[in-house]
């Protein structure tokens, strides 16, 4: 565990700051004053993400799913505004997925073998909130298992209380939400906030719902329960909006990066270049250095990046294909649902 200075924050400022961001007549100045105490009180959450990660991969191993992976990440600072103008009476140094961390395991049995041992657990770390959106998906179609973990450790006392919001999710749950963020960036709209396409959209609640069923779980709100009909709406959409070559067309061009492999412990920045959705690959050794060249990277025009730390480059693309652009999955998992295959 790398070693992190003590903090000292004021929970008014960070306040102040994010309702500057979430103001869009405020001017530049205010703004950039504003971002630099944000990402301070960003860059805090760093350690006890770490900390949770390393609970949460602990417990990941006692349920032997050879296939699990776990990583973690800092939200994007974009995210950040976003969700402040989402949800504007919202004080900032309460939102509780600054950090976070996210368990990807082979199937629904594995998900609830995990989530029901952290509840049980004598964790220091105590879960404060929780959600289930596979017993119940959102809207969207988005799937998996939340929980809000507050930060207590003995070692790192002046970051005991910050929150770090823990994910656990399917490998197919996974390969959706990706793909909805993928789709989403070549689009230019903010697909997984359920904002764009109306076509996109549709497509997206109804794979999720055919995932649903295939996992014997409860399907999308204002979805059908029956396999068939899920088809064949599907096939409707995908036929008349040439869905599987946009796909095809987004693999084709950004598949990235494949056979590099690093197996040493190292902090990544990922950057997407908006215009020509080239990736870039940032290798760090010191969160100091990294954290540096996230916020660097965030306020270059029309890029998207995203600040992570993995044990190998082959956990951090898997974790994290969005930001590779790699829809194989997605496209094939597609492909055979809608030939009624089971998976």
């Amino acid at each position: 565990m790398p070693h992190f200075p003590e903090i000292v924050y004021d929970n008014s400022l960070i306040t102040k700051s994010g309702k500057i961001l979430a103001d869009v007549n405020s001017p530049n100045e205010k703004i950039e004053k504003a971002e630099m105490y944000i990402n301070e009180w960003r860059s805090y959450h760093f350690c006890p993400i770490m900390g949770i990660q390393a609970t949460l991969r602990n417990h990941v191993k006692k349920i032997q799913d050879t296939q699990a992976i776990v990583v973690q990440r800092l939200k994007k600072m974009q995210t950040i505004k976003d969700k402040l103008k989402r949800f504007p009476t919202m004080r900032l140094h309460t939102m509780q997925d600054i950090g976070g961390c996210r368990a990807v395991l082979s199937n629904c049995l594995y998900v609830y073998e995990l989530y029901e041992n952290l509840k049980k657990s004598t964790m220091r770390h105590q879960i404060v909130d929780e959600k289930d959106y596979i017993a119940t998906p959102k809207d969207s179609g988005y799937r998996g298992i939340h929980l809000i973990v507050q930060y207590y450790s003995n070692a790192n006392k002046s970051y005991n209380g910050l929150k770090v919001e823990m994910q656990i999710r399917t490998h197919l749950q996974h390969l959706w939400a990706t793909a909805v963020e993928t789709v989403g960036i070549f689009t230019n709209d903010s697909l997984k906030s359920s904002k764009g396409s109306e076509i996109w959209l549709r497509f997206f609640q109804l794979v999720s719902s055919l995932i649903a069923l295939e996992e014997e779980c409860n399907t999308v709100p204002n979805t059908s329960n029956l396999k068939e009909d899920l088809i064949n709406e599907v096939k409707k959409i995908v036929d008349e909006n040439s869905i599987i070559n946009i796909l095809s067309t987004i693999n084709a061009t950004c598949n990235y990066l494949q056979n590099q492999k690093i197996h040493k412990k190292h902090y990544y920045v990922i950057v997407i270049k908006n215009e020509s959705n080239e990736v870039e690959v940032g290798r760090y050794r010191s969160f100091e250095k990294a954290n540096i060249a996230y916020i660097k990277a965030e306020k270059a025009f029309q890029s998207n990046a995203v600040l992570v730390f993995a044990s190998s480059f082959d956990a951090l693309r898997k974790a994290y294909p969005n930001y590779f652009m790699n829809v194989t999955d997605f496209l094939h998992l597609t492909q055979r649902l809608l030939e009624g295959d089971r998976l």
